[in-house]
């Protein structure tokens, strides 16, 4: 994958998750990251090929998913803007 083929979204998923490898302790860490983007969060969902939820009428009205570090040590959950 290249550098001009990640949106925003995916850099700071990336970015965001070298930082939590990086960190010194042993520990889980559960993050929220928000974009600003609905379209760079289908697509890094995609991208990242992990389910996307959907907004449903009665509830939450945003597209989230959750992202599991290849160690299953973090869990990044990324949401967008609200609809």
């Amino acid at each position: 994958m290249t550098t001009q083929n990640i949106n925003q979204t995916l850099s700071d998923i990336y970015g965001l998750e070298k930082q939590l490898n990086e960190l010194p302790y042993k520990v889980k860490v559960k993050v929220t990251l928000y974009s600003k983007s609905v379209e760079e969060v289908i697509d890094a969902s995609k991208t990242l090929n992990s389910h996307l939820f959907h907004p449903h009428p009665d509830g939450k009205n945003y597209y989230w998913f959750d992202y599991k570090s290849k160690d299953k040590k973090n869990s990044i959950r990324v949401k967008s803007p609200y609809l």
